[in-house]
């Protein structure tokens, strides 16, 4: 919803574009927002499912939320600095757009980083170890963290 109401406040602050009047520009902010309202029910299904991002939807994730993310930050900065702008409500919109957007983002990398992690070995690497909770008998054995696996 936030990229919804940050490209409706985009669309409708700034001044209309004369080089082209097809509609593209309009084509394109609205794909983006299908795509940021989108994204956050597809990365819940594929977590509920235990399914892998696809390698290209986590580069579209970090690529796309990474620039929406960097534009919001823009805005940001200059809305800080802008008195009518901080109290203006689409302030807190930016705001949520910007946090949305780098979540986003990150979410695509962290894809990323951890599809080229599990593509290569077949599935996750086991750690050689664990922390877990250890419970004693209460006289020879205390209760607490203990470590457990191969050294």
């Amino acid at each position: 919803m936030a990229g919804l109401a940050a490209a409706g406040l985009v669309m409708t602050s700034s001044t209309p574009a004369r080089a082209s009047s097809d509609g593209e520009a309009y084509a394109i902010v609205i794909g983006v927002a299908i795509f940021d309202v989108v994204s956050l029910p597809a990365d819940i299904y594929m977590a509920a499912t235990g399914t892998k991002v696809p390698r290209d939807y986590a580069w579209a994730e970090a690529i796309g939320g990474g620039a929406q993310a960097l534009a919001g930050g823009i805005g940001l900065t200059y809305c800080a600095t802008d008195r009518d702008c901080k109290r203006d409500a689409g302030f807190p919109v930016l705001i949520g757009f910007t946090a949305w957007t780098a979540v986003m983002s990150f979410h695509g990398i962290y894809s990323l980083t951890t599809h080229d992690r599990t593509s290569a070995s077949g599935g996750p690497k086991a750690s050689p170890f664990s922390v877990v909770p250890m419970i004693g008998d209460g006289r020879t054995t205390p209760a607490g963290i203990g470590f457990t696996g191969t050294f």
